[in-house]
């Protein structure tokens, strides 16, 4: 039996839900009441609840931004097959969360810089 107080129904989540972070956006969750669940008023002499779904609202909680992790943060990958850094090289960056897949220009999301000793 689900915890319910007065006008409210709680349902705890258990264990992973989704690994897909962009349909757990609160903004992208629906509900829906299914007949078959036979959701009634307290008395238990209304009808079976019938209603179209709403959109939910609150927070999962606060997310953080974006850091790199601490170790290997950025890798060299030898893309191109040719000695020194050339054409098809590429960098990895790697972060301590998943993140959005970036459709801009390099150097509006980074920047570098070479440091000589």
């Amino acid at each position: 039996m689900l915890p319910s107080a007065g006008d409210r129904l709680v349902i705890t989540l258990a264990g992973t839900v989704n690994d897909d972070f962009v349909s757990t956006v609160l903004s992208n969750i629906r509900i829906s009441l299914l007949e078959g669940g036979g959701l009634q008023d307290a008395a238990q002499i209304s009808q079976v609840a019938r209603t179209a779904d709403v959109a939910v609202t609150g927070t999962w909680g606060d997310s953080s931004q974006p850091r790199f992790l601490a170790t290997r943060a950025a890798v060299a990958l030898d893309y191109g097959r040719q000695p020194g850094l050339g054409s098809g090289d590429a960098l990895l960056l790697q972060f301590n969360q998943p993140v959005v897949q970036v459709r801009r220009r390099v150097q509006h999301v980074c920047s570098y810089m070479l440091h000589r000793d």
